[in-house]
This record gives structure tokens, sequence and C-alpha cells, in this order.
């Protein structure tokens, strides 16, 4: 029960990021506004287009079809893409220390990490059909 609770949960935060990488083809000025990026020209929201829609929307993918089938595989490519993500706000963090709104995302991909690792746990192995 614990299990089906927590792949939910994984799917849940995965839909989120399926809906901010659809938001970022639709509207990237709205995404570039709420992470607080800039771009010169169309080159640059092209790029935050595909660079971020890609991220969100495969990320997003993994955790949802791993989180319904319950493969330890694809939650597992999930996690690596948020726990990049959260190593690279770490950099940023030690680089430019005293910056509260980075410390709001890098909790947003902790409760994340904790959430997908326990799911994890309660994943089948790739090619088995069982469920927990």
């Amino acid at each position: 029960m614990l299990g089906m609770i927590l792949r939910a949960a994984v799917a849940l935060y995965g839909l989120l990021f399926v809906y901010i990488g659809v938001g970022v083809h639709i509207d990237p000025a709205n995404l570039m506004a709420m992470f607080k990026l800039t771009a010169v020209d169309a080159t640059g929201v092209s790029a935050v287009r595909a660079d971020m829609g890609a991220f969100f929307l495969f990320g997003g993918a993994t955790l949802i079809y791993g989180a319904w089938k319950a493969h330890r595989h694809w939650l597992l490519t999930g996690l690596i893409m948020i726990v990049l993500a959260f190593l690279g706000r770490l950099i940023g963090l030690l680089a430019m220390p005293g910056n509260p709104e980075i410390t709001q995302s890098m909790t947003v991909e902790a409760v994340g990490i904790l959430l997908i690792g326990a799911a994890l746990h309660f994943a089948t192995k790739p090619g088995n059909s069982g469920l927990s």
C-alpha cells in the first residue's frame, strides 16, 4: 500500500514536470520569469525552450512511466536528472551564497529526491510484472 502511495506521489511530481515542460514550449517568457532567466534574442528563447523543455518533459515522462510500471530504471533515470540539477544549484549556492531563491528550488528538488528514492524501494526490477 505504501509503495502505491509513493508511486502515485512520484507520478504527480512527474506531472508537474510535464506541465512545466509543456508550458515552456507554449509560453517560454512565463517560465523564464519564474526561473529569473533572461534571453537577449530569439536564439536565447529557443535555447530555453529546447533545454528546459527537454529536461522537464523527459524527466516528467520517466517519472510517470516508472511510477506507473514500477520499473526501477525509469525511476532512477528521473532521479539522476533531479540529483544533477540539485548539484548544479548547490554549486551555484556555494559560488554565490546568501541567495534564498536558490534554496527554494533546492527544497523542491530535495523533496523529489527523497520521494523518488523511497519509491525506488518499492519498485520491482525491470522486466518483472508484479507491483508492490
